[in-house]
C-alpha cells in the first residue's frame, strides 16, 4: 500500500549454542557487527571456550532469519580478528583471541576513539562517558553471576 510504512521485524535471538547470537531489526547497527559483538562478548565471559564449534552459516543465517552473506561477513570479520579460524572441515572455530601484546595499539586506539568520539558528537560530556566506562568495566569484570563479564 502506498505510504504505509514497513513492517519492522522484532529482535530474534538464537537458543542454541547459545543466547549470544541475538540480532535487533530496528538497530542502526548492521547485523553483522550486532552478531560479531554477540560472539566476543560470549568469549570474553566465558560462554564460548576455544575450540568450540560456531553454528554453520547456513544454520545461523536460517535461524536468526538474515541472509547468508550476513553471518559469513560476521565470521569473516571474527577470523580477521583473531577469535575464529575454519578447520579441515570449513567449520567456523572459536580459538584463544590475540593477546594485548598481539593485538596492536594502534586498533585498540582506533576503536576507543571512534566510541569515545560518537559519544561526544551525541552530548554525552567527558565525566559522564568515564562514569560510563567505570560501570561497565566494573559489570565487565564482575565474578557475580548477574555480572556476566570475566572474573580476572
Amino acid at each position: 500500500m502506498i505510504g504505509s510504512r514497513p513492517r519492522q521485524r522484532p529482535s530474534k535471538s538464537v537458543r542454541s549454542p547459545g543466547p549470544f547470537l541475538h540480532v535487533d531489526f530496528r538497530s542502526t547497527r548492521p547485523l553483522y557487527l550486532q552478531l560479531c559483538d554477540g560472539v566476543v562478548a560470549a568469549i570474553g565471559g566465558g560462554a564460548l571456550q576455544p575450540g568450540t564449534p560456531l553454528p554453520s552459516l547456513r544454520r545461523l543465517s536460517e535461524e536468526l532469519g538474515v541472509n547468508f552473506h550476513t553471518v559469513h561477513r560476521a565470521y569473516d570479520v571474527l577470523r580477521q580478528d583473531g577469535f575464529l579460524f575454519v578447520d579441515r572441515r570449513q567449520r567456523f572455530i572459536v580459538q584463544t583471541p590475540p593477546s594485548s601484546t598481539e593485538w596492536t595499539q594502534r586498533s585498540w586506539d582506533a576503536a576507543q576513539r571512534r566510541l569515545l568520539t560518537e559519544g561526544l558528537a551525541r552530548g554525552i560530556g567527558g565525566p559522564e562517558l568515564t562514569r560510563r566506562i567505570r560501570n561497565l568495566l566494573r559489570e565487565l569484570t564482575s565474578p557475580t553471576p548477574g555480572g556476566g563479564g570475566v572474573a580476572k
